[in-house]
């Protein structure tokens, strides 16, 4: 007759029991990294977003330093109603009207960055985002934005938008990165 044991030296959990207790494992660590990441979120928000006096609520006044991350902004100019930019046959023809945004933008880390001028956007008055026509901007500028910036330089150049004719831009969103939360820095 062959001996079956009815008695382990560890107590026996049924596989329901094990469910349980790996489902509950899971849930706490999914709520520990949400909290780390909703933290730091929270943190790069805060950091990332300050303007020249640190209030995210208003736009920077033109002339003025604002920051996404990384990069310091100023806006230099706004000069709207050109139809094309460039020359020749590579020349950009806007469907509306294009605006050119002066910029500089100054890398404030020790590592050299590049700045991404389809991430930028502009505003009117009534909330209507444009964003910025990348192929129109390589006619405008004597250098292309792919270009990385050397820590502590600063760049200036122009940044292009199609916007109906009419159309008056108010406001100005820069940011490091696609994903960054962005600056807001007044036109006019």
């Amino acid at each position: 007759m062959a001996y079956h044991p009815t008695m382990s030296s560890s107590p026996s959990v049924s596989p329901a029991h094990a469910r349980h207790r790996r489902r509950r494992g899971g849930i706490i660590a999914a709520t520990a990294v949400l909290v780390v990441l909703g933290g730091g979120a929270v943190a790069w928000f805060a950091i990332g977003r300050g303007g020249s006096d640190g209030d995210a609520a208003a736009p920077v006044v033109l002339g003025s330093a604002g920051r996404d991350g990384v990069f310091a902004f100023v806006v230099t100019e706004l000069k709207c109603g050109t139809k094309t930019v460039g020359t020749g046959t590579a020349a950009s023809t806007a469907q509306g009207i294009y605006c050119l945004v002066g910029i500089k933008v100054t890398n404030r880390t020790d590592t050299p960055r590049t700045f991404d001028g389809s991430a930028q956007k502009v505003f009117d008055g009534t909330g209507t985002e444009y964003t910025s026509d990348t192929s129109a901007e390589r006619q405008a500028n004597p250098f292309s934005w792919t270009e990385a910036i050397v820590p502590s330089e600063t760049v200036a150049g122009r940044l292009v938008f199609d916007v109906p004719a009419g159309t008056k831009l108010t406001e100005i969103e820069l940011h490091e990165t696609l994903l960054s939360p962005g600056v807001r820095m007044a036109l006019r």
